[in-house]
């Protein structure tokens, strides 16, 4: 499907925030996660290596081998255009690359709102309006945590977009 499935919860992306090194056990489960559907972000560049000095010779020629398909088909950067749900178009900017493996993607680029689209991954309105949260969902049901992280006072109602059986 469409998320990806971890502690009862499940995610659409999974985001690597401009990690330079990364386990070969790790890039082995997002290219597996990938080849299942998953899409994986990562914000400003690929991971070029692997941590630690034990055995680093053998680890990292193993990492380049297993990332070398990633890079490659992320070739040149490309231009996207975007549509919101009005039908409006925009450009995108900044340097965007796209690579599939599998039913997934691999994105890389230097705008993370832009990866988070080309992603499709919708933002909640209430991230437009400073506010940050947590979702979980347990045997109850959905849970969120809202969190109002601005010097500014939040007096308002925010639409959940949810189903709820309480508030």
């Amino acid at each position: 499907g469409d998320k990806i499935r971890s502690g009862g919860n499940g995610y659409k992306i999974i985001l690597l925030p401009a990690n330079r090194l990364l386990p070969v056990e790790s890039l082995k489960k997002l290219m597996e996660l990938a080849k299942e559907g998953a899409k994986i972000i990562f914000y400003k560049n690929a991971p070029e290596g692997v941590p630690g000095l034990a055995n680093l010779t053998a680890r990292q020629s193993e990492f380049e081998k297993l990332i070398e398909p990633i890079n490659t088909g992320f070739g040149e950067p490309v231009t996207l255009v975007i549509s919101d749900k009005d039908g409006n178009t925009r450009t995108t900017g900044g340097l965007n690359h796209v690579a599939s493996l599998g039913k997934g993607m691999f994105f890389m680029g230097d705008s993370l709102e832009t990866m988070l689209q080309i992603a499709t991954v919708k933002k909640k309105k209430m991230t437009e309006r400073g506010l940050s949260y947590y979702k979980r969902i347990n045997t109850n049901g959905k849970v969120y945590f809202i969190n109002n992280r601005t010097a500014n006072a939040f007096n308002d109602w925010i639409a959940l977009n949810e189903t709820a059986v309480s508030i």
